[in-house]
């Protein structure tokens, strides 16, 4: 049905032909880009990895070793640095290629739809309205059995109750055996009534309780009062009628729930059609692509991110040479200007992590929220005080900002 209903409007709806999704042999080129240079990052992150020692003077190490193993270190890291900002630039470049060659099978698939991109937004207004309409009715089901277990508890301990004492005390003094019988019989019915009433009773206050068994919160439902006053209305002054009144109400709301889930359910199951049932009129070299380029892209996401910190170590590193070659004359001057350097060391730490993909992205929300909002536990009222946010050492702002000085 669906596929008459694509056919039709392609055939009388569009005046221009269908665009073709990207070539294989397009998508394999841009793949194949990203891939060589994820790996050829991953071989410099090595080498940096390794060649991040920590800078200080061990042992009975003398000066002039100390000054020489530092330069050659710090040399060594600022040459991986420089080539990785490059490489990264380049990763950055084939990552943006794929993206927007991706984007182009979803505007070919976006084009395949066609007319069924507005038939499907139909079916999916339809199916979140019932569902809003199902929600309201889930409340009102919920309110009208709260109703019903309250009558039925105040039927139950009252008026029952009373009407049986009241023939046991009957039959207790009736002299004639075929009234007594009568009032047996009548006693014996309603003591019958009386038992299906607190089966009732029962199966209302098990609909009221949780998962884990504790009566529910109705002060969550919107419009509570609301719905109270819609079903709570007294029945003259028979309250079985009212109950049967309110049981009633409450079957007709069931149906209507039911039907509109299964309306629900079949919209969702059987008409409507996602992306995915166009990926399938593909090629299978085509959709392979398409899934390994969605994983390139997952695993590539904080290139960007990593580019930066990149840049930032490298700033560092290139700082600390310049001091130590600013110290010159004695070698000892040197060996102070590079020891005074090490001040920057955990700064460097944290960007190479950042770089050599050791680092999270984004720091754990809590901890943030906690950083920006300290308790000042010296204050006498102990209210929070808003404070600067604590930077750690080796972020972005604590380096400024290094968007500002990449293009010098």
């Amino acid at each position: 049905m669906l596929n008459f209903f694509l056919l039709t409007s392609f055939l009388f709806g569009q005046n221009a032909p269908m665009s073709a999704p990207p070539s294989p042999e397009v998508t394999q080129v841009k793949v194949k880009a990203l891939n060589d240079k994820m790996q050829e990052i991953k071989e410099k992150t090595e080498k940096l990895n390794a060649a991040s020692v920590k800078l200080e003077v061990q042992g009975d190490k003398n000066v002039e070793s100390f000054v020489e193993d530092s330069i050659f270190i710090l040399k060594l890291r600022a040459d991986i640095l420089i080539q990785l900002v490059d490489v990264f630039e380049e990763a950055l470049t084939a990552r943006y290629n794929l993206e927007a060659t991706l984007e182009e099978y979803k505007n070919w698939i976006k084009n395949a739809m066609g007319g069924a991109s507005i038939r499907n937004k139909k079916f999916e207004d339809k199916a979140s309205s019932l569902e809003k309409e199902n929600k309201v009715l889930l409340d009102e089901a919920t309110i009208i059995t709260d109703i019903i277990q309250r009558k039925l508890k105040l039927h139950i301990d009252t008026v029952s109750t009373v009407k049986i004492e009241e023939l046991k005390n009957k039959i207790e003094a009736e002299m004639v055996a075929t009234k007594k019988a009568d009032l047996k019989l009548e006693l014996r019915k309603l003591e019958s009534q009386n038992t299906k009433f607190e089966i009732n009773f029962k199966l209302k206050s098990d609909a009221l309780l949780d998962k884990n068994n504790k009566k529910i919160s109705l002060v969550t439902i919107e419009n509570r009062n609301e719905i109270e006053k819609k079903y709570d209305v007294s029945n003259g002054s028979d309250p079985e009628l009212a109950i049967q009144d309110l049981e009633s109400k409450l079957e007709e709301i069931k149906n209507k729930y039911s039907l509109n889930k299964y309306e629900i359910i079949t919209i969702k199951n059987d008409f409507l059609k996602s992306d995915d049932a166009y990926l399938n009129k593909l090629r299978v070299e085509q959709k392979r692509l398409i899934e390994q380029s969605n994983s390139l892209l997952e695993q590539t996401k904080d290139y960007s991110f990593r580019a930066q910190k990149i840049y930032i170590a490298s700033k560092y590193v290139k700082i600390m040479i310049d001091e130590a070659r600013m110290a010159g004359g004695d070698i000892s001057n040197i060996a102070i200007a590079l020891d005074n350097t090490i001040k920057n060391e955990p700064i460097i730490s944290s960007a190479l992590e950042a770089a050599t993909g050791q680092a999270n992205v984004v720091e754990d929300l809590r901890d943030l929220i906690n950083k920006r909002f300290e308790t000042d536990k010296e204050s006498i009222n102990k209210d929070p005080k808003i404070k600067e946010p604590i930077i750690e050492k080796g972020s972005d702002k604590d380096k400024k900002d290094p968007g500002s000085d990449k293009s010098k």
